[in-house]
Formats: C-alpha cells, structure tokens, sequence
C-alpha cells in the first residue's frame, strides 16, 4: 500500500489559481507523479506554480512503513504536455528547480497578457536605482514574480538576440535602444544601427547618438563592421599608450574622453548570405576584444540556425535573450537549452545573462511610437554642427581594404609554393570567402604573378614565366 505525504501547506489561493492548482495535483496524482503546491506567483504572461514533489511512504499489510521515495523531478517533467492538454493551455513549461526556491516551477499561460509598457517601467523607483548603477543600462522587461529585468551591457559584454517572427525580437531591440538613449547623452554613448528590414529603427534617423546613418544594405554593412574592428585595434592602442585596462580607467585619465560604441544589427542572417566570413571574423574580432575598448554588440536574429549563429560567433556573445523560436534545436543553438520553443510569442522570453546557469522568464518591455518619437525629438542632431568623432570614424581605414592586402600577400607566398593556382585553390588554402578569392585572383592575374598556358583553362592559371 502507498501513501502520499503532503509535507508543506498549501498556500491560501483565489478563484482561478485555486482551479489551477487543483488541476495539476490531480493530474500529477493520475499519472502516478503526485506533487503539490506550495507557492503561487503570476507574471505579466504566465502564472508561476511551485510544485514540491510528494513523498510516497509504501507499507505492508500491517501498516508498518517499508520505504519513503520522493517523487523523482525527471518524471514530473517528462509530464509538460500532459500537464498542458488537462490546463487547456497552449503550452506548459516546466522549471526544475527555481532558482534559490526548493521547488519546482510549472509556468501556465495567462488567459488575460499584461503588456509591459517601457515608460512605466522607468517611473518605478527600484527601476531607476537599478539603472543608476549601470554604465550602459538596457531594460529588458518583468519577470514573473514582478521585479524588472535590468542589464548592465557593459557587463554582458555582449547581447545574442533570437526569436522568429511575431515572437517580439524586433520591439525587444527598439526597447532596449530606447532604454540606452534615454539614459546616456551622446558625449558617453555612440550607437551604429545595422537594420537590413529598412523599417524598423527609422525613429533613430538624424538623433546625436548615431555615428553613421541607419545601415540598410548588407554590403555597407560588412565595411562598416570593418571600420568597428579598425576602431577597436585604434583603442587598443591608446589603452596601451596610457597603460590602462579599460576605456572607464582611459576617460579617467581626464584626457579627450572617448564614449562607448553600441552596435545593433537587427538580422544577422542577412549579412552572413552577402559574406558570412567576413562578417562572421569582424564579429567574433570585436567581440573578443570589444570589452575593454567600449565597444559592444547586440546581435538579434530570427533565424537561429548553426549557419547563422556559428559556434565562433555563439561563443563570443555570452549573454543571451531568446523569444519564441519554431523548434528544440533552434532553443539549444540559442540557450544551449530548450524551453524557448515553449515561449507564447508577443514579447514572451527567456534572458540567459551571461553569469547565470539558467534563463530568466519575462515579458519584453514594449516601447510604443509615441515613447520612439518623443526620445528621437530630444536627441535630434542639430542640423549644421560637425561630429567630429563621426568624422573620424568615417576617415578610418577599412578592415576590408587591410584583410585584401594581407590575403595578397598570403596568396603571392603561396603562389611561389605551387605551379597552378586557381580561385578555387585560394578559397579552401587560405580560408576566405569565394568574392575575396576571385579579386585576390584577378589581382595576381592583372599583375602578371599568374599566367595563362594553353592547357590551362580560365580558372586555374600557371605561374607567369619569369
């Protein structure tokens, strides 16, 4: 015979959450995983359950005890969907353990979302002390027990955005853009806005924070992101020269401060078809080092695939902040978890900060068009007035034009190695992308270092006779 402990009162619930937990009791208690409530917490999306597992005392004939197993949390996590279909909700996600709680946490879908206006989330006195404390404060959102999500970009160092469409990602990035701009003047804070959708950050055109117009085209975009990577090996250099570790210890100093850079690219996927390695080295180069230069990323995409999110660039962006995506595989390349194929969408997520074993649920602040217009209208650049770090950015030599050149020079070794080369040659040996193999090519071939033999066909040239 088995009985089952209930160790912990339940807590005193109302109406609809009294339903709801005496829904799964029973439903864990049918399927032979009994466990009870012991606390209860609704979020703006979802209302939180802890669920203690029960402890079932089996006893012989006579009543005398014979063992006492706890239910063990694997099997009342192995029960989501079971656990959904019999709460007629749309999905059901299982958190074992909550953080710093002993128990378990089965999260079920309001009937009635709460949006998370970001305005009034900044009205909040514990928001403001928050972000009074950060050098680059993003708000991400509420969690579920009510306490704004704040982040420290400088911190992160780096942000990995995923969600599909509709999930929220791209009102998530404009939130958190919004958040920077409203609590950074220019002087400390530059932002370079990579937005291959062309509509979604037009509300930052001519504001003081941009170093360059909006980036549009993904071909802009990959000099630019070159000219990010020559600004990081430029700051490099002066902290150096000052024999200092980061940029807050450079500005110090009480020489020419230099602001942080923030750079938002709002769908990667875009730049990795025009030129994946390019984009994929510049990427990981100012991610590696961008952290003590002042330069920081926030990489959002909605294709989340291991084509997109390379493990060089996955392992370089520590932080992450996943809205709904279509399947398990794409949670893991984000979280290296799954759960975020559970989220509802609309701004429904889960934030990895980089020093935490697991994700944060929340729901996304939303910043509306009045909130975008209204910060854009302060910081509206004053027509006529030079920028002259924006200009200096500008004259700043291209990665692009360096990576050519010492490719080159990589190729004329190799050309001194080999009797034939072709385009194709250079592009596996030297590991670059099929345009920059081509131009290398036809550099060597324009200079005479390769020529044409009559058994030779276009692509594959012998070396030019001395």
């Amino acid at each position: 015979m088995s009985i089952v402990l209930r160790q912990t009162a339940r807590p005193r619930l109302a109406g609809a959450l009294r339903q709801q937990a005496d829904v799964v009791e029973q439903t864990l208690a049918d399927l032979g995983v009994p466990g009870h409530v012991v606390a209860a917490s609704v979020g703006p999306t979802v209302t939180r359950l802890g669920i203690a597992p029960a402890i079932v005392e089996t006893r012989s004939a006579d009543g005398q005890v014979l063992r006492r197993d706890r239910v063990r949390v694997a099997r009342i996590m192995a029960r989501a969907d079971d656990l959904a279909l019999a709460l007629g909700a749309r999905s059901v996600r299982i958190e074992a353990p909550v953080p710093g709680e002993p128990y378990m946490g089965i999260e079920i879908p309001n009937g009635d979302r709460a949006t998370v206006p970001l305005a009034a989330l900044l009205r909040q006195r514990s928001t403001r002390e928050a972000l009074d404390a950060c050098a680059l404060p993003l708000v991400i959102g509420r969690n579920i027990v009510g306490d704004t999500i704040v982040a420290d970009l400088a911190r992160l160092p780096h942000l990995l955005i995923a969600g599909a469409t509709g999930s929220g990602k791209s009102v998530s990035v404009n939130a958190l853009l919004a958040t920077l701009l409203g609590n950074v003047d220019p002087a400390r804070l530059r932002l370079i806005v990579i937005d291959p959708k062309r509509v979604e950050f037009a509300w930052l055109e001519n504001t003081a924070h941009l170093l360059t117009p909006v980036v549009m085209d993904p071909r802009d975009a990959v000099s630019v992101l070159g000219k990010v990577e020559t600004e990081v090996t430029r700051r490099y250099a002066a902290l150096e020269t000052a024999g200092v570790r980061d940029l807050a210890a450079l500005n110090r100093q009480g020489s020419e401060p230099l602001p942080y850079l923030v750079v938002a690219i709002d769908e990667l996927a875009d730049l990795m078809m025009v030129a994946g390695p390019d984009v994929e080295r510049s990427i990981c180069r100012v991610a590696q080092l961008g952290r003590a230069a002042g330069i920081h990323l926030i990489v959002a995409t909605q294709r989340p695939s291991v084509d997109v999110v390379t493990g060089l660039i996955k392992a370089n962006l520590p932080a992450r902040l996943a809205f709904a995506v279509s399947s398990w595989i794409d949670s893991r390349t984000v979280l290296d978890a799954t759960g975020a194929e559970r989220l509802l969408g609309r701004g429904d997520l889960l934030y990895l900060p980089s020093d935490a074993p697991k994700p944060i649920r929340g729901q996304g602040a939303y910043a509306s068009d009045d909130d975008l217009a209204r910060l854009s209208r302060k910081w509206r650049r004053k027509q006529g007035l030079p920028d002259p770090y924006a200009e200096e950015f500008a004259n700043l030599m291209t990665v692009a034009e360096r990576v050519f050149e010492e490719t080159y020079q990589r190729a004329l070794a190799l050309a001194g190695e080999r009797r034939k080369l072709s385009a194709s040659y250079l592009q596996r040996h030297l590991r670059i992308g099929r345009s920059l193999a081509a131009e290398v090519f036809a550099r060597l071939s324009d200079e005479g270092v390769v020529g044409g033999d009559d058994d030779d066909d276009d692509d594959c040239l012998g070396l030019a006779p001395d």
